[in-house]
């Protein structure tokens, strides 16, 4: 066990991760934490999620913040719901590291035109393949639960962004 509390303290918590589910090492007080393969490295980031329409997203973080704040005014939480509309996906489903983002659309991907914006795919993620992001993924519950709401699997996407716009 002294071990692998050694080596642990020497990766990343990906690869952490990893080497934990290959050599069976535990980490008995961290949250159970969905159980998630990176994808192989890309230039730009990468998103775990779906596929969403802004107007979809917009109509369904304004239904949400009217249940979080019902007494926030109309037009506040109008504006609210468009600057920010990851805030009351956050709060819904206790995954504070939903996002929102534009991403590569892949080749032979197909998705409703309503979900793209020019060349990009408007990306509802539960977080991305950058450490920060990593570290606060969420359980497979909270997954689930999201998924069940959105009714469809989340997926990788490569983001249209790269890294160094985010810096």
């Amino acid at each position: 066990m002294e071990q692998c509390l050694a080596m642990n303290t020497q990766l990343d918590e990906a690869k952490q991760d990893q080497q934990q589910r290959d050599s069976g090492c535990t980490k008995p007080s961290k949250p159970n934490r969905i159980n998630i393969t990176l994808p192989s490295p890309q230039r730009h980031r990468q998103l775990y999620g779906y596929y969403v329409s802004e107007k979809w997203l917009y109509e369904k973080a304004r239904s949400f913040l009217d249940k979080l704040h019902p007494d926030l005014p109309e037009t506040m939480a109008r504006t609210n719901a468009h600057a920010d509309p990851s805030y009351s996906f956050k709060k819904t489903f206790r995954i504070h590291s939903l996002s929102t983002s534009l991403a590569i659309l892949p080749p032979g991907q197909v998705v409703p035109a309503a979900c793209m914006d020019d060349d990009a795919v408007c990306v509802l993620y539960i977080f991305s393949d950058q450490p920060d992001s990593y570290h606060r993924r969420p359980t497979q519950e909270q997954v689930d639960e999201l998924t069940r709401f959105m009714g469809r699997e989340p997926q990788w996407w490569v983001d249209v962004m790269p890294p160094k716009f985010y810096t």
